[in-house]
This record gives structure tokens, C-alpha cells and sequence, in this order.
């Protein structure tokens, strides 16, 4: 290939900055996507499912544990889809603000007021998206196993679609990215706090009735967070810090989401019962997350030789 004439595509030195991190944060939006139609559709399968076959004389949609299952997938869906649509508006103002730039820089008029915005749009853009596709990818592959348990034996039958579903949601958390990566390119982000000017701004708000109640939550799991987050930091261990970053990202994600679904509750009341299961188990689950680090759950693995080659 010797003197072989070629042509340069897009500017210098923006290959792997710009254009290779723009493609694949763009295709992990379209995974989470992927994986967010997927769920839905398993979802659906199991509600359909569970209408029709009846046991002990009902419909098992009546017994208490699979209406809990379904309750429990519905609010996942109905979270994870608000998460998507909130990353995807955050990725389209950056673009937006990067095209308004250039066309100002064109026009000779002043962009520093622009760029700045552009410059906290993007960290925000930046944590979301990996984020997003760890959040909906995980919860993909729930959705589609509870699915397939609602339907007992015969949803691993090839004559009910969810088998299928369950295949296909197993790569979502593995291809553009597995979901390790995504807490990896997820946790500076987190650590900087990148969200903090957000949840002050939502902690200042004054929301009404039960939603009240749910914003003291949200601030209580912040509270958690910001004691999981000083933990870490003090330690100052590399080692730690990486294993330590599941739950930090887990625990932002929750508040962010949080925060999402009380908005929506302020104009529709059906969503009530959305927020309320999410942020009751998003607390659940940041208590935990925040006793796993607390606890040094990890100090085993300064013995992983040990345990596992022995």
C-alpha cells in the first residue's frame, strides 16, 4: 500500500476523541433502545399469558406473586423508558449546541457563552449514556426472565415467543460495551458529581401531597450516596474504588430516575404508583449498595488467589 493516494475523512486527530467515542455512544443509545422494545414485548407476552391460563380456578394474574412480578416489570419499563428519553434529549441539546457553534464561530459572532453550556451538556451526556444502556440492558434481561417464569414450563417451549425474547436481551448487555465497561466509562462521572447542580435545583422544589414524601426519599438516598461517595474517596485505593463503582453508579442512576418519575407524577396521577414502587425500592437498594462498601464486601478480593485457584 505504498504511496497509495487516500483521502482524509472528517478532521485530524479527532478519529478516536471524537468520531470513534461519538459512534459508540451513539449505538449504546441504540442498544438501550434495543433492549428497552425487547422488554416491553416480553412484558406483554407474561401479561397475556397471565390473563389466560388459569389455575386453582382463576386466572394466575390474581395470585398476589405474579401480579407483584408484573407490577414489578411495569415499573421497570416504565422507568428505564423515562431514563432513555431523558438521555436521548440530553445528547440532542449537545449536538444541537455544537452545530449552533459552528455556525456562530462562521458568522464571526462570540460562542463563549455557548461553549460553556456545551461543556456541562456533554459531561451530563457522557455519564447518561452509559448509564442508560447499563440500567435498561440489566434490566432487559429481568424483565424477559420474569417474563418467561410467569410462564412456567411452557415458556421454554419454542411454541411461546418469550424463549426467544430471552435470547435476544442476553446479548444487549454484552455487545457496544458489556456492562462492566458501562460502569467504567460511567464512574467519573458519578464521582465528579456531575448531576449535583440538577438535584440541588430538585431538592429546593416544593412537590405536593404523597409526592412530598417521596422527594424527603430521594433526598435521603442522595444523603446515602454522598456518605458512599466521601467512603470511597478517603480510602484513596485504586483497587477499591474500581470494585466500589458498580454501587456508586447503581445509587446515582436510582436518584436520577427518582427524580424523572416525580416530575411525571406532578402532571399525571397514574404515575404516582410508578414513583412510588421505584423510589420505596431504589432506597432498599442504595441501603444495601452503601453496606456493601461500608462493610468492605470486597476485601476479599486482596485474596482472590486464594479462594479461587485453591
Amino acid at each position: 500500500f505504498n504511496d497509495t493516494p487516500a483521502w482524509l475523512v472528517g478532521k485530524r486527530r479527532f478519529g478516536l476523541i471524537r468520531y470513534v467515542m461519538d459512534l459508540m455512544n451513539g449505538a449504546r443509545l441504540a442498544v438501550s433502545a434495543q433492549a428497552l422494545g425487547i422488554a416491553q414485548a416480553a412484558y406483554e407476552e407474561a401479561l397475556s399469558y397471565a390473563r389466560a391460563r388459569e389455575q386453582f380456578g382463576k386466572a394466575i394474574y390474581y395470585i398476589p406473586a405474579v401480579s407483584n412480578m408484573l407490577i414489578d416489570m411495569r415499573v421497570r419499563l416504565e422507568s428505564d423508558r423515562s431514563l432513555l428519553y431523558a438521555t436521548a434529549q440530553w445528547v440532542d441539546l449537545r449536538d444541537k449546541l455544537e452545530e449552533k457553534i459552528e455556525r456562530l464561530k462562521e458568522e464571526g459572532k462570540d460562542t463563549s457563552e455557548d461553549r460553556a453550556r456545551l461543556k456541562e451538556v456533554g459531561k451530563i451526556s457522557e455519564l447518561l449514556t452509559p448509564l442508560t444502556k447499563y440500567f435498561l440492558t440489566e434490566d432487559a434481561n429481568k424483565i424477559a426472565y420474569d417474563a418467561l417464569q410467569i410462564h412456567g414450563g411452557a415458556g421454554y417451549m419454542k411454541e411461546f415467543n418469550v424463549e426467544r425474547l430471552v435470547r435476544d436481551a442476553r446479548i444487549t448487555n454484552i455487545y457496544e460495551g458489556t456492562s462492566q465497561l458501562q460502569i467504567v466509562a460511567a464512574i467519573g462521572g458519578v464521582i465528579n458529581d456531575v448531576l449535583g447542580k440538577y438535584f440541588d435545583q430538585k431538592e429546593q422544589k416544593q412537590y405536593k401531597g404523597n409526592l412530598s414524601r417521596l422527594a424527603d426519599t430521594l433526598k435521603e438516598m442522595r444523603a446515602l450516596f454522598m456518605d458512599a461517595l466521601k467512603y470511597v474517596t478517603d480510602k484513596d485505593d485504586k483497587h477499591f474504588q474500581d470494585v466500589a463503582a458498580r454501587d456508586l453508579v447503581e445509587m446515582y442512576g436510582y436518584i436520577y430516575v427518582g427524580y424523572l418519575l416525580l416530575d411525571e407524577a406532578e402532571k399525571n396521577p397514574r404515575k404516582i404508583w410508578i414513583a412510588n414502587r421505584y423510589i420505596s425500592h431504589a432506597l432498599a437498594h442504595c441501603q444495601h449498595n452503601i453496606t456493601s462498601i461500608k462493610n468492605e464486601e470486597f476485601s476479599d478480593l486482596y485474596h482472590a488467589d486464594e479462594i479461587l485457584l485453591q
